[in-house]
């Protein structure tokens, strides 16, 4: 539960509501330092995240369909989550619904 503090206070920072957002939101209106620790948080528990098949947004596993693109399908491995998570830290930030 640490780590929720942790994303609440970052995504408290760029005026994001908690614990409605998922993480996609840092990765897109964060700058890189922000972008940079929500991946590190990811990767230390990324069994509570999932990749969405439809967008590539990293989104908390209870979620039943993406907030992003309202797929329903996912891409639950660990391994998967964290380097996805990672990549998104490094490349510039980009949503459908903001451009």
């Amino acid at each position: 539960m640490e780590d929720d503090s942790l994303i609440k206070q970052l995504l408290d920072h760029l005026g994001i509501s908690f614990p409605d957002a998922e993480p996609t939101e840092a990765f897109v209106r964060g700058d890189k330092a922000t972008r940079q620790q929500i991946a590190e948080l990811i990767a230390k528990k990324p069994q509570d995240y999932k990749v969405c098949c439809g967008c590539e947004a990293v989104i908390r596993e209870r979620a039943p369909i993406c907030p992003q693109c309202f797929a329903y399908r996912f891409e639950d491995d660990p391994e998967t989550v964290v380097a996805h998570a990672l990549y998104l830290a490094k490349t510039e930030p980009k949503n459908q619904w903001l451009d």
